[in-house]
């Protein structure tokens, strides 16, 4: 029992440092200058574009691939954040996930915030909401997941069960 529950402790840890090295990152990425910020992603989308002509998808914008960004981004740290939430409180998965979000939309405001303060960058409002939609998709995501593994578990318990009887 001990055991598990330093596996567990030991995956939260992990958990919980890919969550804030994720935030940080997107943090750093807010606080980039406007010309700095483009260049970034002027390479990035360059490789994407070359990635989606194989898939013969050749006119997104160049604003929809930051939003896209963006929302990726975020569900990315939603579902370690949910993992993190997962490692330290397994019976309470669920009924924390509303803090999980909490959490994610703070990270939301305060990425979006930063940018404030960046020469060139602007701070929108439909920027939080992309972020939070990413942070909500990443934790249902994760939940989801948690969710069939739990199914499989009681179907594999059942099952043991029934054939321990015959």
């Amino acid at each position: 029992m001990k055991e598990k529950a330093s596996l567990r402790n030991r995956s939260g840890i992990v958990f919980a440092v890919l969550s804030v090295l994720m935030i940080a990152f997107a943090f750093i990425h807010s606080s980039m200058n406007a010309d700095t910020s483009s260049a970034e992603s002027d390479g990035i989308e360059k490789l994407i574009m070359n990635i989606l002509r194989l898939f013969g998808i050749s006119d997104i914008s160049h604003i929809s691939l930051r939003k896209i960004a963006h929302f990726s981004e975020f569900t990315v740290i939603g579902a370690l954040l949910c993992c993190t939430a997962h490692s330290f409180f397994p019976e309470k998965t669920y009924r924390i996930s509303p803090l999980v979000l909490l959490i994610g939309l703070l990270c939301a405001l305060c990425d979006e915030t930063i940018q404030i303060f960046s020469e060139g960058r602007a701070s929108l409002v439909t920027d939080v909401w992309i972020d939070f939609g990413g942070v909500v998709t990443g934790t249902a995501l994760i939940l989801l997941l948690f969710l069939i593994i739990d199914r499989i578990k009681q179907k594999r318990g059942l099952k043991k069960t029934n054939e321990s009887k015959s």
